[in-house]
């Protein structure tokens, strides 16, 4: 079995499976950057990318201890659940951490629409990341019934109008 990580390439980029992660932007500026060993970027993440405390911390925690805490993981946005799988696949550490994408159930689903259209109430509305992730919910939840079509239309819409402000 292959090392997680071994001494780093210089003070700021250290091997992380087939790929190299920039300690020095995840650590000071929160940052995702990624590149082969050539130094060539890996297209799927481009350039340095802002990432979430949470997503931090789970890269921290799979540094330091070699396997990834499902509890960290599961507190991860949708998108930066993507983000995860994609680094487990581009990196090929995925068997070696036993990774597996977390699913959420539907109840873990609408308990975050909760949250999410809580966060809209109290004004939250310039995150967009949160909108994303509202839209990505409401298209969920039509697609299994949860919310009619036509409510859908009107939230998306609202969304959009949010956006747009």
């Amino acid at each position: 079995m292959e090392p997680l990580y071994s001494a780093p390439i210089n003070k700021h980029v250290i091997p992380f499976g087939k790929i190299l992660l920039n300690l020095r932007q995840l650590v000071k500026f929160r940052k995702l950057l990624v590149c082969y060993p050539s130094g060539g970027p890996v297209k799927q993440f481009g350039k340095a990318r802002a990432i979430s405390d949470e997503f931090k911390e789970l890269l921290e925690s799979i540094l330091t201890t070699k396997t990834i805490d499902p509890v960290l993981q599961k507190r991860l946005a949708t998108d930066e659940q993507h983000l995860l799988t994609s680094l487990m696949k581009v990196s090929r550490l995925g068997a070696m951490l036993r990774f597996e994408p977390y699913v959420p159930s539907t109840e873990e689903h609408l308990a975050r629409y909760d949250v999410l259209r809580g966060a809209l109430n109290a004004g939250l509305t310039h995150a967009p990341e949160l909108l994303a992730e509202l839209r990505q919910l409401t298209g969920l939840f039509t697609s299994i019934g949860r919310i009619q079509k036509e409510d859908s239309v009107w939230i998306n819409q609202l969304l959009n109008d949010l956006e747009t402000n």
